[in-house]
This record gives structure tokens, C-alpha cells and sequence, in this order.
């Protein structure tokens, strides 16, 4: 059986933040491309409530168009229907319609407000 592995690309203009979900908690990584391929690390820990994953949505949009980036990338993956606050805020957040698939969510939000488009990768 021959077997390969195929790598999705995702748009290298999003800010790129993995997450990893708890049932109180978010801890959230990014990096940022700084000159002389240095890049600054962006690391925080959330309550996994509504209103403060709202504000650090409202916090990353910021820092992607600081950046020039057009938008936002949250990856994470199924942790016991934990994750689905997050995926579901930052749907919400860019009035998108949902879509999903059974492994990994990830969810691409634009740093202008209004617009998403959300999907997952297995």
C-alpha cells in the first residue's frame, strides 16, 4: 500500500493562532515575523467563557492588522466539544456560516469586522 502525506497550505497573510482547549481554559500561541528572522511570540491564557474570547478575538483582528496581516487563522484541535465555544465565537464574530469536519477546527477570520470563512483540516 503506497501511503502519502499531503500538507494543506494555509494563507501565509493570516495570522496563525494555535490554541489549545480546556474546559476552563485557552492557551493560546502565535508568532510574529520580526526583521532578521527573529520572531516574537505571542502567548496568553483565557477563561473559556464567552466574553473573554470575544475580547481576545477582538485583540488578536488587532494585532493581524497592526501586522498587515488580512485576517486570522485559530487552529485547534477536538478536545471533548471544548474547542466548540471558540470555533463558535469566531464564527460569530465574522458572521460566517459554519462548516466543519471531525478533526482539527480551524477557523480564518478577516482583520476587517464582517467577514469569515471557517473549515477544518484532518
Amino acid at each position: 500500500m503506497k501511503c502519502t502525506i499531503q500538507v494543506q497550505r494555509i494563507n501565509s497573510n493570516l495570522l496563525q493562532v494555535a490554541v489549545d482547549v480546556g474546559r476552563d481554559s485557552l492557551y493560546a500561541y502565535s508568532e510574529l515575523p520580526l526583521e532578521n528572522n527573529a520572531v516574537r511570540a505571542l502567548e496568553e491564557i483565557i477563561p473559556n467563557r464567552n466574553q473573554p474570547v470575544l475580547q481576545f478575538l477582538d485583540q488578536l483582528a488587532a494585532i493581524a492588522r497592526e501586522h498587515r496581516f488580512a485576517g486570522l487563522c485559530i487552529l485547534c484541535e477536538p478536545s471533548g466539544g471544548f474547542e466548540q465555544r471558540l470555533l463558535r465565537l469566531a464564527r460569530q464574530a465574522g458572521r460566517s456560516a459554519p462548516h466543519q469536519q471531525k478533526r482539527t477546527g480551524v477557523v480564518t477570520q478577516d482583520a476587517q469586522p464582517g467577514r469569515a470563512a471557517s473549515g477544518s483540516q484532518n
